[in-house]
């Protein structure tokens, strides 16, 4: 294991001890990681202590390595995702990018270990901003071919930055332990991903559908969604003009 994929895996399991599942009395964070290799895997998905990694082939065809992680994450409670049904023959092209919407669309958050500037870990990521999850990435050498991706995410303001699980946790609104936070009386678990996304980036001065847009990598349309959902939740205000504080 290199030290990146090292590190992620340490983030990980700093993650689950903060945000256990809800069987264990918490809230369970769903976050997706990428540009970390399992296998002939570049991605997968971590709830509480258990992990998931998504393939692009079926279950069947999984390689020799690919087989054995299977059977580890199963053991740990975890499994192995697929869209393709057993001995599936019909076209694969294009299947390993395909398989990426899956990481971003089943995740809270996207977490970015490392990324070279032209690679299949920022598809992920532009199917996470599609789908209007926050996304993360961990800085790297300026001087490393496997940062300048991550690096690139985070000066052009597409990423936050990730360097302790309590950045992901703050964003979700979690708090340590797994318990949801509360924002001025505003139950934050009956809030959809986007509208707490939109949230966090409210404060006193009062910003336009536009602004949030560009602050959160939202569309516009997504963000005056999730602007109504706040209005109605009373976490937001509109002060007229289009323009809007936090309550």
């Amino acid at each position: 294991m290199d030290m990146m994929n090292e590190s992620c895996s340490r983030f990980l399991a700093e993650l689950a001890s903060k945000a256990p599942t809800p069987g264990g009395g918490g809230t369970a964070a769903l976050v997706g990681a990428a540009g970390v290799a399992l296998g002939n895997m570049v991605g997968c998905l971590t709830v509480g202590t258990k992990k998931y990694a998504a393939v692009e082939a079926d279950l069947l065809t999984l390689n020799e390595r690919a087989g054995a992680l299977r059977a580890e994450l199963e053991a740990l409670g975890g499994a192995v995702l697929s869209e393709y049904p057993p001995d599936y023959t019909g076209k694969m092209t294009g299947t390993f990018l395909a398989r990426n919407r899956l990481i971003a669309g089943l995740s809270e958050a996207l977490c970015v270990a490392e990324a070279r500037t032209r690679s299949g870990t920022l598809n992920t990521v532009s199917h996470a901003e599609e789908y209007g999850r926050p996304v993360f990435a961990v800085p790297g050498s300026i001087y490393s071919p496997t940062s300048e991706g991550t690096n690139e995410l985070l000066r052009t303001g597409r990423a936050r930055a990730l360097c302790t699980a309590d950045d992901v946790l703050d964003t979700l609104h979690i708090a340590p332990g797994g318990t949801e936070l509360v924002q001025e009386g505003v139950m934050l678990d009956e809030l959809t991903p986007n509208a707490r996304t939109v949230l966090a980036e409210l404060g006193p001065k009062a910003q336009t559908a536009d602004d949030l847009a560009a602050a959160t990598g939202l569309a516009v349309q997504a963000v005056l969604a999730a602007l109504m959902e706040l209005e109605f939740a009373g976490a937001a205000v509109d002060n007229g003009g289009g323009r809007y504080t936090a309550a």
